[in-house]
């Protein structure tokens, strides 16, 4: 099912009038959420590629009212894996969310994640800040996102330095 949600989402807003969009998109976006939040890696990482490919195809709108709010109550979770698989979904649909959205609502977000106490949020954070950056002002990046990718640079644990090295050319 994971693999084959943007196909489901392409198919069934084919058939949809404009007003059944919102459903049709807020009915996968109920069979996606349950998959973002499994307890199988594998799973969660099929899951989040599908929503990030079927949110290449809607609107700004349809995302901004069926998805990024459920992403961003997902970075508040107590659970560590889903805090990485929102931070995932924040760097990856900032394409579709536009500099302004990114900028209030994805980006403080990102740097409060990038200051988790569990090393694998950060190395999320610094694998998808350079995802974000693209899409803010330039003066944004530069000020707020800079000085966190910086921090992350310096972490503690290795494996969250790498991803900073990974991701250098996005933030570039």
């Amino acid at each position: 099912l994971a693999s084959n949600l943007a196909t489901v989402l392409k198919s069934l807003l084919a058939r949809a009038t404009p007003d059944e969009a919102a459903q049709v998109v807020d009915m996968v976006w109920s069979l996606s959420d349950p998959l973002l939040r499994d307890k199988d890696q594998q799973v969660r990482a099929v899951a989040e590629e599908g929503v990030v490919e079927y949110a290449g195809v809607l609107t700004k709108e349809l995302v901004m009212n069926a998805i990024i709010d459920n992403v961003l109550a997902m970075s508040h979770d107590e659970q560590e894996e889903r805090r990485m698989t929102a931070m995932k979904l924040l760097g990856e649909l900032s394409f579709v969310l536009g500099a302004d959205v990114v900028k209030h609502k994805v980006s403080p977000e990102v740097v409060t994640l990038a200051q988790d106490s569990m090393f694998r949020v950060r190395k999320s954070a610094a694998l998808h800040i350079g995802k974000v950056c693209r899409w803010v002002p330039k003066e944004h990046a530069v000020e707020e996102l800079l000085p966190v990718y910086l921090t992350l640079a310096e972490d503690e644990i290795w494996g969250v330095r790498k991803a900073c090295a990974e991701s250098m050319s996005d933030v570039a």
